[in-house]
């Protein structure tokens, strides 16, 4: 990836921040375009021709006259043509869920480290995690297939995408019960299930698979924002294999599920 190509939008209110953003993304090669707060930058993005909107777009929470939350928003509702990611990049830690509402990709805390904001800007900013794909809509192939089970769309997405571009078939459903009614003839490689889930949840979707799909020994495993140590214990007693916690990078996953194919 050329990052000299991708052009990096950042809206904060913090003089200081969008200094230290620019100066760390320009010296590894990125573009940077900043703005005092959302407004002015959708004042920007709806001017733009296709052939010149940015790769990613990076919004503080809270900021004058629009916030992130609300810029974001209008993004994700009004600007179809625009697949750019939208990152939260906040120190207000409890607004996660908030962000992730309004339609973020994903959530950064501040202070940042670096060399760790720059591995965030190049995953997002490849051309190809700008996600096209409907769900079960990617290309099979000789993939190999793996089931998720998640009731919300955002993460379902942000999976499927993910998976895809590790090479993986993906089958992505918003609950258990729809995961397990669609299992008859498939030999997937890994599930994953979210644990609150309506109709049927991750815990009980598992000990269901274990019980009644006994010839299926693929891995189990869990994308929780649950990681208690009693969490942890029920997944292991009803036959899961491993978890993964919501709050970290979302490519984790990808390695997660290439761990646990190499060891069964």
């Amino acid at each position: 990836m050329n990052r000299s190509d991708h052009l990096i939008y950042l809206a904060d209110d913090s003089e200081t921040v969008r200094k230290m953003v620019s100066y760390v993304l320009g010296k590894v090669g990125y573009q940077v375009k900043c703005f005092n707060d959302g407004q002015e930058l959708l004042d920007d993005l709806y001017g733009l021709q296709d052939d010149a909107l940015p790769s990613v777009i990076i919004l503080d929470y809270n900021m004058p006259n629009v916030d992130g939350f609300q810029a974001c928003y209008q993004i994700k509702s009004n600007m179809a043509r625009l697949k750019a990611p939208i990152i939260f990049f906040t120190s207000m830690a409890n607004t996660e869920d908030s962000a992730m509402e309004a339609g973020a990709d994903e959530f950064i805390v501040k202070p940042f480290q670096p060399n760790s904001l720059i591995e965030r800007i190049d995953y997002w900013a490849k051309e190809d995690t700008h996600w096209a794909l409907n769900e079960n809509e990617n290309q099979k192939g000789d993939n190999p297939l793996i089931m998720i089970a998640d009731d919300s769309e955002h993460f379902r997405k942000m999976v499927s995408l993910i998976l895809q571009n590790a090479g993986f078939h993906v089958e992505a459903y918003e609950d258990g019960f729809d995961l397990i009614c669609n299992l008859e003839g498939k030999e997937p490689k890994v599930i994953v299930l979210d644990m609150e889930m309506p109709k049927l949840n991750g815990l009980d979707t598992c000990k269901k698979i274990r019980l009644e799909w006994e010839q299926l020994n693929c891995p189990i495993l869990f994308f929780t924002s649950q990681a208690s140590s009693e969490t942890i214990r029920n997944i292991r007693e009803i036959g899961g294999n491993d978890y993964v916690n919501k709050s970290l990078p979302p490519d984790v996953l990808a390695e997660r599920v290439h761990h646990w194919m190499k060891s069964c």
